[in-house]
């Protein structure tokens, strides 16, 4: 534990949180002009539940993302902060952005406190002003919907200094562990990651909690903040359960559907370089990290190795400075803690890799930065004075390079337009940018346009249900039946139970001249559960008996 971790010059503390403070607000305020954009526009725009604070209890007996999107996830906290934002800006997007920004803050200003437990006054200020610029951090602030990823790390942060300071000081208290279990419920109920407090809380008891004699005070204070927490995870994994009906919750990523445990820890292994590039060295940002960006892997090759290289020499250095830098083995096991609920080794997630789920681990990465700045620091005085000045011109630069791609980055998530354009930059190789063109070209009335990306984004990821449904249904308008039908039967083996499928492959059907094939697939539909099915039955016999093909309805246009 480091002596410096009581401020001792309150005024320089002062100071520094103001100095963490502005530049916060420098990098994100680019987003308060932002509109809503991508999943902002399904969970908040046009979701009615989140447009009232009537009952406000109900959220938590409701899902995430509406009941028309097919996901669940259980986070009432933050729904209900949408519900507030909403009634503040009328439905504007403003209230949104603003709030992001402010809670940002808050989190940056709770690193550099939770850093001044750790480190000495400097390198806890220049670990926080890292995480304050960090350009990995603009998806979730920038997107409204990301204030998930910012309430949830807020009490998660909160809650460990809390945990830390007065372990290092006192036994804990009653009011102590009060405080601490109602963060946990309330990050919990913002963003399922939040549940592994109780795990960051062991990594800092057996490294820098300040560790006394085991007397049975200790312990039987430490066991009431076990049942606690445990209590608070076993209710909110309970309700949880109950809403959305499963323990999982989260549709998991395209990427790891149909592949064994074993690839998958293959496909992970070829993320973890990308997940220490963007926590060290975030250059280049990604708006999309779908397939073929990111490859799945059913063998070792270069890019499982690094990160098997990668694993080993974390997990060395951090059981190495286990006694002499307790804090950097904290950090470690931190970073470590916080990528595992999207590690998808237990529970498959939504994402193979998104930037905006490194948001908590960033802050582990961040103070292990500063106690490397802690150790140049310790070597400093031997040094000459131009040198000490060059050093602090470098540690400025890197700040402003920073700071500046960070506040460059917030235009990129305006808007959906936005987003997308430069999806298509960032991730040439990600079969949904070339997606969201072809739609986008078909609805500028460029059906060759909208062809050539439709092909593309297929060529790259064949194995997306709902793309092989876009694209049969617009070969389908323009009347290509012959084209369109492979799709949506391709569709149908992916995922089965989808009636209006059944239709459109009854409407091509009928279009190519094959009634037969045309009512069995009609009364699928119906076996499914369509009620229209049965009028599509009737049309279709209409138009065998009439000898000839006849052009069908034709699919709807693409949302």
């Amino acid at each position: 534990m480091n002596p410096h971790w009581d401020a001792r010059l309150p005024l320089a503390r002062q100071h520094g949180s103001l100095g963490i403070a502005l530049l916060a607000v420098l990098v994100s305020g680019p987003s308060l002009w932002k509109r809503f954009a991508i999943d902002d526009v399904r969970i908040i725009a046009s979701d009615p539940r989140v447009h009232t604070l009537q009952a406000p209890w109900r959220f938590f007996l409701q899902t995430y993302w509406p009941p028309w999107v097919k996901a669940a996830l259980y986070r009432p906290l933050t729904s209900l902060a949408f519900a507030v934002e909403w009634r503040i800006g009328n439905g504007d997007p403003w209230p949104y952005h603003a709030a992001n920004v402010l809670v940002y803050v808050a989190v940056c200003l709770a690193v550099y406190r939770l850093a001044l437990l750790l480190l000495g006054a400097v390198p806890a200020w220049w670990a926080a002003a890292l995480f304050a610029v960090h350009p990995v951090h603009v998806e979730a602030v920038g997107n409204s919907v990301g204030q998930a990823e910012l309430w949830a790390g807020l009490w998660v942060v909160l809650a460990l200094g809390s945990y830390v300071r007065v372990r290092s000081t006192r036994d804990l208290q009653g009011r102590d562990i009060a405080w601490i279990t109602t963060l946990y419920a309330a990050g919990c109920l913002s963003k399922e990651h939040a549940l592994m407090l109780p795990v960051l809380m062991l990594a800092a008891e057996v490294t820098v909690a300040g560790l006394r004699p085991r007397h049975r005070a200790v312990q039987h204070a430490l066991g009431r903040l076990a049942v606690a927490l445990s209590l608070v995870a076993a209710g909110f994994w309970s309700a949880r359960a109950l809403v959305i009906g499963n323990f999982a919750g989260d549709t998991p990523s395209l990427a790891f559907v149909g592949m064994s445990f074993r690839d998958r820890v293959l496909t992970m292994l070829g993320v973890v370089p990308e997940w220490a590039r963007l926590l060290f060295v975030p250059a280049r940002l990604q708006v999309d990290y779908m397939p073929q960006e990111v490859l799945r892997a059913h063998a070792l090759d270069a890019s499982q190795l690094i990160g098997i290289l990668i694993l080993i020499a974390a997990i060395g250095v951090a059981g190495y400075a286990r006694r002499a830098r307790p804090v950097l083995t904290f950090a470690a096991l931190w970073t470590g803690v916080t990528l595992f609920p999207v590690s998808n080794l237990i529970l498959v997630s939504g994402v193979t890799l998104a930037e905006r789920t490194l948001f908590l681990p960033s802050v582990g990465a961040m103070l292990a930065l500063g106690v490397a700045i802690s150790v140049i620091m310790a070597r400093v005085e031997d040094w000459s004075p131009a040198m000490r000045r060059g050093l602090g011109a470098a540690g400025a630069v890197i700040l402003s390079i920073a700071a500046i791609r960070s506040a460059s980055r917030h235009p990129v998530w305006h808007d959906s337009g936005s987003v997308k354009a430069q999806a298509l930059i960032d991730s040439p190789l990600s079969y949904r940018p070339h997606w969201w063109e072809a739609r986008r070209l078909a609805s500028a009335r460029d059906p060759e346009g909208a062809d050539r990306e439709f092909e593309h984004a297929l060529a790259l990821f064949a194995d997306d249900p709902k793309l092989l449904e876009d694209a049969a249904d617009h070969y389908a308008r323009s009347r290509r039946c012959r084209q369109g039908l492979p799709l949506y039967r391709r569709s149908l083996a992916l995922a089965p139970n989808r009636p209006r499928l059944y239709r459109r492959v009854t409407w091509c059907l009928a279009e190519l001249g094959r009634f037969d094939e045309a009512q069995r697939a009609a009364a699928a539909a119906l076996a499914r559960g369509d009620p229209f099915a049965r009028a599509d039955a009737a049309r279709v016999d209409s138009l065998a008996h009439a000898g000839e093909p006849r052009a069908p309805p034709t699919p709807p246009a693409a949302p």
